[in-house]
C-alpha cells in the first residue's frame, strides 16, 4: 500500500512539473509577440468575427504554430483563401 501510494506521489510531482514547464513555455510564447504579430492577429480575428484575444490565446496555446512573423502573414493568405472561395461556391 506504502508504494502504492509513493507511486501515486511522484505521478503527481511529475504531472505538476509538466504543468508548470508548459506554463513557462506558453509565457515564453506570449513574450515574443510584437506589433507585426498583434497587427496579423487582428486582421485574423477581424476576418473570422472573433476577438483578438480569442486567436492570441490559439496562437500562444498551440505548440505547433510558428510565431515567426511571415508564417503567421501566409496562415491570413490560405484562411483568406479558402474563405473567398467557400463564398464563390456558395
Amino acid at each position: 500500500m506504502a508504494t502504492m501510494m509513493t507511486v501515486m506521489m511522484m505521478a503527481d510531482n511529475v504531472c505538476r512539473d509538466l504543468q508548470a514547464k508548459a506554463r513557462e513555455a506558453r509565457e515564453q510564447r506570449r513574450a515574443q509577440l510584437g506589433q507585426a504579430h498583434n497587427f496579423i492577429i487582428s486582421l485574423v480575428a477581424d476576418h473570422l468575427d472573433l476577438d483578438q484575444n480569442s486567436v492570441e490565446e490559439f496562437v500562444i496555446d498551440n505548440v505547433k504554430v510558428t510565431l515567426s512573423v511571415s508564417s503567421l502573414y501566409c496562415s491570413f493568405q490560405l484562411i483568406t483563401f479558402s474563405n473567398d472561395n467557400k463564398l464563390k461556391k456558395s
